[in-house]
């Protein structure tokens, strides 16, 4: 059939009355569809400079394009991810870690990704500002100015939560920070400034809800603490970014196993809760978090063994760590089948997104690679032939 597109949106052609001067394009033989929308993915801001900056070793130099933009030969430069994304029928990517400070350099590299719009989430939650808040009693109106404040000056879509408190909480030596822990000299919960957030966004109407890091990542037997996370939503839409690696039990000899299967009967039981998976997938990448906590522990297991961790006095806190995921890892291959396990259990796909939490689990360019492992049981079947038999 024919599609009429007027101001950038599919129209009905009984409502046109210049079908004349309209521009034709011959699509024979090709499909129309909508454009996939990443909605995590990190592609901009100081983290992902930071990691072209340490890992030169992985720039593509045969790339000679626009020589006039910075890293232009770098393996995901701003030009490289805007192509590479199109060619896989993406057309909107979110980068879902833009700290406040940074916001006016994100947006300008942003805009050098050609082709897809790209958005990004401004990140609160460990900020001096909003900790003193709370400890001096700020009422949820005060709070809610300061988040509104917030995303209007960054610019943001909306509102990403790191590891709520964790940032200060690390300043004082703290090595582990759960949900209910208290911000050292603070006295306020990491649960308590999620919850003042989440209720912010909620009572200013912004359209996405916010955007939840949990505290514990890569814990062995954190499902509990994704789960809790979803229970301190009381209602409210949440959230919950990369869940692959909340995932985890504690079973076994090994003290590391899936709990997928628990992760996903209470995702099922909750609709206010959305969720992306982040799936790991074997070979070289680089971790990127603001979660200096999680980043700072692993910094040991950087492949090749270099890595960065920065810490800002009021703002927040970043970490980059090389890594290479391995088939003959026992670790590595669960944290391959629990990503895979989370797909296949959703009761309810439209709450569960695709992401590969780029480039932490896998390099974006490898979402045919998964798609291949969803969509095909015998290939997906084949590939766990290959792990550690206990997986």
């Amino acid at each position: 059939m024919d599609l009429w597109i007027r101001d950038d949106r599919i129209v009905d052609p009984k409502n046109i009355s210049d079908k004349d001067s309209a521009i034709t394009y011959d699509l024979n033989g090709a499909i129309t569809m909508a454009g996939g929308v990443d909605i995590h993915s990190h592609i901009a801001g100081g983290n992902v400079n930071t990691a072209r900056l340490l890992l030169p070793d992985q720039h593509r130099n045969h790339l000679q394009r626009q020589e006039n933009l910075p890293f232009y030969n770098a393996r995901w430069s701003s030009f490289e991810t805007g192509y590479r994304y199109t060619e896989m029928g993406y057309s909107m990517v979110v980068e879902p870690a833009m700290l406040p400070v940074n916001a006016p350099q994100v947006h300008r590299e942003m805009a050098d990704i050609p082709i897809i719009d790209t958005a990004a989430l401004a990140i609160l939650g460990s900020d001096d500002l909003l900790v003193s808040m709370l400890r001096s009693g700020a009422s949820q109106d005060q709070i809610n100015d300061y988040v509104s404040w917030t995303i209007n000056t960054t610019q943001a879509l909306g509102l990403k939560v790191i590891n709520a408190g964790g940032s200060q909480a690390f300043k004082a030596g703290v090595e582990q920070f759960g949900l209910d822990d208290e911000v050292p000299d603070y006295g306020i919960s990491s649960r308590r400034l999620l919850t003042s957030l989440q209720i912010a966004v909620h009572q200013l109407g912004i359209p996405h809800p916010v955007h939840v890091h949990c505290n514990n990542l890569g814990v062995p037997g954190n499902v509990q603490t994704a789960i809790d996370t979803m229970e301190a939503a009381q209602g409210l839409p949440m959230h919950l970014a990369h869940v692959q690696f909340y995932g985890y039990g504690a079973e076994g000899t090994r003290g590391f196993s899936s709990a997928a299967a628990q992760l996903m009967e209470a995702f099922n039981r909750h609709p206010n809760i959305t969720m992306d998976v982040g799936q790991v997938l074997f070979g070289q990448t680089v971790t990127m978090s603001g979660d200096i906590i999680a980043q700072f522990s692993r910094r040991g297991d950087a492949s090749p063994h270099k890595w960065v961790m920065w810490h800002a006095e009021d703002e927040g806190s970043g970490g980059i760590v090389p890594y290479q995921y391995k088939k003959a890892s026992f670790v590595n291959g669960l944290q391959w089948a629990i990503g895979l396990e989370i797909f296949l259990l959703s009761g309810d796909p439209w709450r569960l997104f695709f992401t590969t939490d780029h480039p932490n689990g896998a390099p974006f360019t490898r979402y045919p690679d998964l798609l291949h492992l969803l969509m095909d049981y015998d290939f997906r079947m084949a590939c766990l032939a290959e792990l550690d038999p206990e997986i």
